[in-house]
Parts: C-alpha cells; structure tokens; sequence
C-alpha cells in the first residue's frame, strides 16, 4: 500500500511538537498550523528550529498563528521565556518575516513588496 503525501504542514508541525499546541484530530487542527503557501516552507522550517534550539525545559512557548498578510509572513506566539530566549525567538522570527518579504508565497522567486 502506497503512503499518501503530506502536506508539508503536517510534518512542520509533527516534526516541532514542543512549538504547536498538540492537535485533537490530527496536525491540521493544531493551533498554529500555517495557512499560507507551500514557498515559505523553508522559511518556516528554519524558523521553527531556531526557535525549538533556544528553549530550555523550564520554558513555555506555542505558535498561535502562521500566515501572510500584507505580502509578508506573520508568526504570532504566545509563552514563558527568559528575557535571552525572547530575544533569540524574536530575532529567528524577524528573519523569517524579512525572508519573506523578499521571497514570493506563490512561485518562490526573488521579489519585493
């Protein structure tokens, strides 16, 4: 029996458990599932491990929102980190929103807003 294919949020979500709050029914419910195209998949992807390297045990963090608006990648979250580790989550996610402003959503080619 063949797999069938993921989609690619399934396994940014499924590979960042500690990131997205755990899905009821399955990785599409989770809170914080991305809804915006497949070209900003690398941006996310290195985003979220960034983010994943910086916490400690005692922290608390999920993502609440990926999306694009305005042309440009929002990544909302909500959590408990040291003062260093908000710093270090907020700068891996301003690269991500810069990255994307400079990457089109829909056909990953070099662009502006």
């Amino acid at each position: 029996m063949t797999r069938p294919v993921q989609d690619w949020r399934t396994d940014l979500v499924e590979t960042h458990p500690r990131l997205f709050q755990a899905p009821t029914w399955g990785p599409e419910t989770a809170q914080g599932w991305p809804t915006c195209e497949a070209r900003w998949q690398d941006i996310l992807e290195r985003a979220c491990t960034r983010i994943e390297a910086t916490l400690v045990e005692s922290d608390t963090f999920r993502v609440l929102q990926i999306k694009e608006k305005f042309g440009i990648l929002r990544f909302y979250w909500d959590g408990t980190l040291s003062s260093e580790a908000t710093a270090q989550v907020e700068e891996a996610i301003a690269l991500a929103e810069a990255r994307s402003a400079c990457t089109c959503e829909l056909c990953d080619a070099e662009g502006q807003l």
